[in-house]
């Protein structure tokens, strides 16, 4: 497994004096996303996301956060196509969120809107959509960008403390997908599972507590989505040549 936030480079506080002329073109292309085999997703996506991808849940005890696996080598995307275009019907919120997010100050009480200064789309130019108007208000689209970013952020609260609650009744155990593409055998790990036997030995108490907080919709959901190994395995054979 990689670390999904290696896609930001040179993370940057976003200011309106030094940033006034500042424009991004972002016309769907991926390749920032192109060396992660994984990408964070927030609970309102697992419906969507079980559709394409394994749901899988990475971290240490305490700190377990849900992600899709997109590649079975750690350094490719199998979902980037060579022009850098997305080759998935769905797109994570993590990757649709970039080049902007959130830093929060030592204090934990202030946050501020940073960007990734590395990434190709920013220029002086004026090519594509502006960050800022003439009179250094905030162009519509950075309006929607913060928006979006914030709501990130509160999605993000919310799935954390859904993924404590499974983690903290031990319900999760380290996994292996092992896969055989064009007959070599391959195995993926370094992430974890909902054991289903821990799950049904659980207190009836405990199980309803699941079921009203939504966390058992987000379990099964994560178990019905391992079959699409299978389809990763099968793009993984595809994409070599």
């Amino acid at each position: 497994m990689t670390k999904t936030l290696l896609i930001y480079g040179k993370v940057t506080a976003l200011d309106v004096e030094k940033h006034k002329n500042l424009s991004i073109q972002h016309e769907g292309d991926f390749s920032f996303a192109r060396d992660i085999n994984a990408s964070q997703i927030l609970a309102t996506e697992f419906s969507k996301a079980a559709a394409e991808f394994p749901i899988i849940f990475a971290g240490k005890k305490g700190e377990m956060f849900p992600s899709v696996l997109m590649g079975v080598e750690t350094d490719k995307n199998l979902m980037v196509g060579k022009d850098g275009t997305w080759q998935a019907d769905y797109i994570p919120a993590f990757l649709r969120r970039y080049p902007f997010l959130f830093s929060l100050n030592e204090e934990a009480e202030q946050f501020t809107l940073c960007y990734d200064a590395d990434f190709a789309g920013f220029n002086t130019d004026d090519n594509g959509a502006a960050l800022f108007e003439k009179d250094g208000s905030q162009s519509k689209y950075l309006q929607q960008a913060i928006s979006f970013t914030q709501s990130y952020h509160a999605e993000f609260e919310a799935t954390k403390k859904l993924t404590q609650e499974i983690d903290s009744l031990g319900l999760f155990v380290p996994a292996r997908a092992n896969m055989n593409i064009d007959g070599t055998q391959t195995a993926l790990a370094g992430f974890k599972t909902v054991e289903r036997e821990k799950l049904a030995k659980l207190p009836a108490a405990k199980i309803k507590a699941l079921v009203k907080s939504g966390a058992m919709e987000l379990i099964y959901t994560h178990l019905y989505s391992l079959k699409n190994m299978d389809g990763l395995a099968k793009r993984s054979a595809e994409s070599r040549p």
